[in-house]
C-alpha cells in the first residue's frame, strides 16, 4: 500500500506539479463565508477527497464540504469536528514533496522490520498512539497508548515478548523527575494529586504532602 501511495504521489508531482496551497488565517467553522474555502476545495479536490463538481457558492463552507473536510480530519488522525484551523489546517497546508518525504520515510521503517511479524504479535504504532495485537493474523485488540515526544521520543525496536505486567506500580525516573515533573510542582503544588502521583519519604516509603516540600 506505501508502495503503490509513493507511486501515485510521485505521478500527482509529476502530472500537476503539486497541490494547490490554503493560505494560513483564522478558524473556518461550518456555514462560514470565506475566499480560503476555494482553496481548501481545491487542495481536496487535487487529492480525491472531494467531487470537483462546481458549487453555487465556491466561498461558502456548504454540508458537502464540511463532510470532505470530516472524511479528511478521520485520514490524517485528527478529531473529525468539520472545523479548518490548528492542526487540520497545517495538515491542508502539507505539500505533496512533504508526503513523498513521509511515504518514503515509513517505506524505509518497514525495511529494517522482519519480513514476518509472525501469526501471533503485537505492533505498537507509537505516531499513532495506538497498540494492536494480532491472533492467526487477525486482529484481536486495538487500544490506545501513550509514547513519547519528538524531543523525547520512544525508542522503536523489535523483540520477544516473554510477559505481561498489568497494571503496574510505577515510580517516576530521576531524569523526568528532575526536567518535567519537578518544574510543574514549582508551579503549582497540587500537581501531584491531579495527575495521580504521589510524594513517598525515601526512608520509610511514608507519603508526603508535596505542599509541605521545597522544590526548588
Amino acid at each position: 500500500q506505501l508502495k503503490k501511495a509513493l507511486r501515485e504521489f510521485r505521478e500527482a508531482k509529476a502530472r500537476a506539479g503539486g497541490w494547490p496551497e490554503v493560505p494560513k488565517g483564522p478558524v473556518l467553522e461550518p456555514g462560514m463565508r470565506d475566499p480560503r474555502v476555494v482553496a481548501v476545495r481545491e487542495r481536496l479536490e487535487a487529492t480525491g477527497d472531494l467531487s470537483n463538481r462546481g458549487p453555487a457558492d465556491p466561498q461558502l463552507y456548504d454540508p458537502e464540504l464540511v463532510e470532505a473536510v470530516k472524511r479528511f480530519q478521520q485520514h490524517h488522525g485528527l478529531d473529525p469536528d468539520g472545523r479548518i484551523g490548528g492542526e487540520t489546517l497545517a495538515e491542508l497546508r502539507a505539500t505533496i514533496d512533504d508526503r513523498i518525504a513521509q511515504l518514503e520515510a515509513n517505506l524505509e521503517r518497514w525495511r529494517w522490520l522482519p519480513d514476518d511479524l509472525g501469526a501471533r504479535h503485537v505492533l505498537v504504532n507509537v505516531p499513532s498512539y495506538e497498540l494492536q495485537a494480532f491472533e492467526h493474523r487477525k486482529r484481536v485488540l486495538r487500544m490506545r497508548v501513550i509514547a513519547g515526544l519528538p524531543d523525547w521520543p520512544t525508542p522503536v525496536f523489535t523483540a520477544k515478548l516473554e510477559g505481561l505486567h498489568f497494571n503496574p506500580e510505577w515510580a517516576v525516573p530521576r531524569k523526568i523527575t528532575a526536567e518535567e515533573i519537578v518544574p510543574k510542582l514549582q508551579a503549582d503544588p497540587q500537581y501531584a494529586e491531579q495527575v495521580g502521583l504521589r510524594v513517598l519519604s525515601k526512608e520509610d516509603g511514608s507519603e508526603i504532602d508535596p505542599a509541605t516540600i521545597d522544590w526548588a
